[in-house]
């Protein structure tokens, strides 16, 4: 192909190029904005929650911060339950040791009775002994013997139900100490599991919010660079109006320029000295285009490059945070169901808690079986009386009983100490009855206050960790989706990056003319320099009118002062008084 026609499919080219480009980028530009606008608005839903408790939208990390300080403000509550109980806990086990030392009174009235037996039947042996005198005695220490009998039997009545109600003490504390272990080891599953699931969610909902503004805010080199392209517009005139200059020069060559030179004859010399500089001056200004089309084609090279590698980056790390909070929240329904496991824990909690109130309230009752039983001493005690006053009678009324004095002494005093254990006893069954009536009136209201807070804490709870799900589900749904580039962007990105490829075939046309040019350019320097052999000058001046008039064509001042230069010619002045140049 032609030289001229290889410059002119190159300027249709170019303009077919940068037509695409004034076409087909305002509207990528405009693609990239609409999908970055979309992408903020998604990244500004991030930190926008529904509370389904009915409060409407939420910031998300107020609510989360909310959560937290409801989840510290209770489980400080709970330490403050935690406290009362022990308060609690203190006083009855202090009760409990008013009751231990009431059992030693049960115990004082078992050895005295069976000590009273004794000194009953040592009396009894005398009065048999006395004979008919002793008879009257004899009823009468029988009549001990049987009550002391009935008073050691009710005494081991006695301690089998102390010795019930110890048991019951005992399994109250043991279960109480267990159900309080519990309590704590939830408490503490609470604070580390759920506690730190809340952050952890709203750690990584904060991570990817920032890591997709700070990959929003890279899309700017994007944006850049498509710009940068989008300014090499202002080539194409250069381009063309410079090819035009070309052509126009080419315009002016013989069909071919092998047969100047045949004539030794000085215009002959002009002639190819005007066509050498006509080549010299098409070869400088393909130069020259090539030379911007090659800065033109490092500009898409570059700016390209950027921008594919941005995007590329973008894509990678949204899709890697996308990834991450995706792998990182598979334990959120791990936070679920450990909220669920709470909830199923503190309905445990109440059960044993309610369970220990009535372990409580039975111990009550059987005490109140302890009391009824010492009650039933009182008519021993009148029987007791009873026989010892007769007994001093019956001794005072027989001489032959006077030996016994001693003994009857002794029954005597045995039988003030029952009644006075019996007293002492009783008093203190009923105050340790009083005492464990009111601590089990703070422990029942103790529990009711600390399981009402648990279920209204632990609903609370579920509700909060209900909306943190919507939030993770909206999080979710939201990435799943999420895009910086839509692919229509991506479409025209692509199909954009194949002007660089087209830029690099003008180039190589440019550059197939320009060798072209030059070998021609050659040649006729060989037959210049032919001509001038032999001739007494080595270069040849010529005042050459019809390169004037080619140079007064040019409309690119830079080509006009090239060609000045290339010819000897002072264009300069003349051309900015004629007014036929365009600068760029």
């Amino acid at each position: 192909m032609e030289p001229k026609n290889i410059l002119q499919k190159v300027i249709n080219n170019s303009e077919k190029i940068f037509a695409g480009i004034a076409e087909n980028y305002p509207v990528l530009l405009s693609e990239f904005e609409t999908g970055i606008d979309s992408a903020s608005r998604s990244i500004e839903s991030f930190s926008i929650v529904e509370d389904v408790s009915g409060g409407g939208e939420i910031k998300l990390d107020n609510f989360l911060l909310s959560c937290r300080q409801e989840s510290n403000k209770s489980l400080s509550m709970l330490d403050k339950f935690k406290e009362q109980n022990e308060i609690v806990l203190n006083r009855l086990s202090a009760a409990m040791k008013e009751y231990h030392h009431s059992q030693k009174y049960i115990e004082e009235i078992r050895d005295i009775s069976e000590s009273l037996q004794i000194v009953s039947l040592n009396a009894l042996c005398n009065a048999v002994k006395a004979g008919r005198g002793g008879e009257g005695f004899s009823v009468i220490t029988g009549n001990l013997k049987s009550v002391t009998e009935q008073t050691i039997e009710k005494t081991s009545v006695l301690e089998n139900l102390g010795s019930t109600v110890n048991n019951s003490l005992d399994d109250f504390f043991v279960n109480e100490r267990s159900t309080d272990e519990k309590g704590k080891a939830l408490f503490s599953e609470f604070e580390q599991k759920i506690m730190s699931g809340i952050t952890g969610f709203q750690a990584e909902s904060e991570t990817i919010e920032k890591l997709f503004r700070e990959l929003s805010a890279e899309t700017g080199g994007i944006r850049k660079s498509i710009l940068r392209i989008m300014e090499e517009l202002q080539q194409q005139d250069l381009i063309r109006q410079s090819l035009d200059q070309v052509i126009l020069s080419i315009d002016e060559l013989p069909d071919s320029c092998n047969s100047c030179g045949e004539d030794s004859e000085d215009p002959v010399i002009d002639e190819i000295v005007f066509y050498k500089r006509l080549l010299d001056l098409a070869v400088l200004i393909i130069g020259d285009v090539e030379e911007k089309v090659g800065i033109t084609i490092n500009v898409f090279a570059d700016n390209f490059l950027t921008a594919r590698k941005k995007l590329e980056f973008i894509e990678a790390e949204k899709e890697r945070a996308i990834n991450s909070f995706i792998n990182n929240l598979e334990s959120f329904s791990t936070l679920i169901e450990n909220g669920n496991n709470f909830r199923s824990e503190t309905g445990v909690l109440s059960t044993e808690r309610s369970s220990l109130i009535d372990l409580i309230e039975a111990i009550i009752r059987r005490v109140g079986e302890i009391v009824e039983e010492f009650a039933s001493f009182e008519k021993i005690s009148g029987w007791l009386q009873n026989v010892s006053v007769l007994s001093r009678i019956e001794l005072s009324r027989s001489k032959s009983l006077s030996g016994m004095k001693e003994s009857v002494d002794d029954m005597s005093m045995l039988v003030e100490r029952i009644q006075m254990q019996i007293s002492a006893g009783e008093k203190e069954l009923l105050q340790f009855i009083g005492n464990i009536s009111e601590i089990s009136g703070e422990y029942r209201t103790f529990v009711e206050k600390e399981l009402n807070f648990l279920n209204g804490f632990t609903n609370q709870f579920l509700k909060n960790i209900t909306t943190i799900s919507c939030a993770n589900n909206k999080i979710s749904n939201v990435l799943s989706t999420f895009v910086f580039f839509s692919s229509e962007f991506r479409g025209l990105f692509d199909d954009s990056e194949k002007d660089l490829d087209q830029l690099k075939e003008i180039s190589e046309d440019l550059k197939r003319v320009r060798e072209d040019l030059q070998q021609k350019e050659a040649g006729i320097s060989r037959q210049l320099s032919e001509l001038l052999d032999g001739k007494p000058v080595s270069d040849w001046t010529i005042a050459d009118e019809n390169m004037n008039r080619i140079i007064n064509k040019f409309t690119i001042f830079s080509h006009k002062r090239t060609a000045g230069e290339v010819t000897g010619l002072n264009v300069e002045g003349a051309a900015l008084e004629e007014g036929e140049i365009t600068l760029f």
